[in-house]
């Protein structure tokens, strides 16, 4: 594991890009990608996924010159097989949005890769099994690195969540009175 200190400001002081963006050559990466290149022009962002030729072409679309292409442009061929290029592109980073699914397929060694850095990591993810996997695999180990990880951070997630809010707040309404009716007795 790369030597780091938990402080997470100490830690980023020394990053030079501050987020990467894991999977950039997908739907939702390439949109990423493209908000945070034209809302937020000040960040330094960097981008990783499998094809060179593909992750060019997204950094063209951003407005990249040549010169941040070569140094912000990072291929993993394979996660599984290459997470220790993944944890050298993700050292650099203070955050990794990741952006590639099916998370229950690649997500586990993408969260390894992030935390071995010390990277902060931030998922688009909808599926309730690798939260869960992501959960009991690697809770424990980011925590104790300081690295935050936050899972379904994604407009698909969002529906759940109201839904969840809604369903609690009509059930307390419904039986508030009676829980309170209860306590009186």
């Amino acid at each position: 594991m790369v030597s780091a200190p938990l402080d997470r400001h100490e830690r980023h002081s020394n990053r030079s890009v501050d987020i990467i963006v894991h999977g950039a050559t997908g739907y939702t990466g390439k949109r990423v990608v493209r908000h945070l290149a034209s809302k937020h022009p000040n960040l330094n962002i960097a981008i990783c996924g499998r094809s060179s030729t593909k992750l060019a072409a997204v950094a063209s679309e951003a407005g990249w010159d040549e010169a941040k292409s070569q140094s912000s442009i990072f291929v993993v061929a394979d996660v599984i097989e290459g997470s220790s290029e993944l944890v050298s592109a993700f050292s650099i980073a203070k955050v990794v949005i990741a952006c590639a699914g099916p998370y229950r397929h690649c997500g586990l060694p993408v969260l390894r890769a992030a935390i071995e850095a010390r990277c902060d990591y931030l998922d688009l993810c909808g599926e309730p099994q690798f939260f869960d996997d992501a959960l009991l695999a690697f809770d424990r180990e980011a925590r104790n690195a300081g690295v935050l990880a936050v899972h379904a951070a994604a407009f698909d997630c969002v529906p759940a969540e109201l839904g969840s809010a809604l369903a609690e707040r009509e059930l307390l309404k419904k039986h508030s009175s009676t829980t309170s009716g209860a306590e009186d007795e």
